[in-house]
C-alpha cells in the first residue's frame, strides 16, 4: 500500500518470498533506484487488510530504522553501498551478516549489463 507520496509498505506473514518480491520490484522499476527497509518482528496492533495504515509494532520500527540508516549512509558517502537493509527484534549478529551480504549483492548487481538485467526479467 502507498503510505506517502514516494513510499509504500508491504506486510508478509512469512518472509521466505521477500527477496523475490524485492527483486521483482527492482527489475520492473529500473532504472529508478528504490530503498528497502525490511523489519522483522511482531505487530502490536491488529492488521486491517482493507486499510493497513494503523498497523504498528517492532516490525515497522525496524523497517523504518533501516530506511533511515540507508538515507544516512547516502548522505555521508554520496553513494550507497546497498539499497536493502534488514533489522530484526532479536538477532542483531545475523542482521549484520545479512546486511553485509546484501551490500555485496548490490555492488555486483550495480555492475550488471543491460543484457544481464534483461535476462533476470
Amino acid at each position: 500500500m502507498i503510505t506517502l507520496g514516494d513510499e509504500f509498505q508491504g506486510l508478509l506473514n512469512y518472509g521466505e518470498d521477500v527477496m523475490n518480491i524485492i527483486s521483482d520490484i527492482e527489475l520492473e522499476m529500473f532504472p529508478i533506484r528504490i530503498r528497502f527497509g525490511v523489519g522483522i518482528g511482531t505487530l502490536t496492533t491488529e492488521v486491517n487488510r482493507e486499510i493497513p495504515l494503523g498497523a504498528d509494532g517492532p516490525a515497522y520500527y525496524n523497517a523504518r530504522k533501516m530506511i533511515d540508516e540507508l538515507k544516512k549512509i547516502e548522505r555521508m558517502n554520496r553513494k550507497s553501498d546497498s539499497n536493502i537493509m534488514i533489522a530484526s527484534e532479536k538477532n542483531h549478529d545475523n542482521d549484520m551478516m545479512l546486511n553485509a551480504i546484501l551490500s555485496l549483492c548490490f555492488t555486483l548487481q550495480s555492475k550488471w549489463t543491460k543484457r544481464q538485467r534483461d535476462k533476470e526479467k
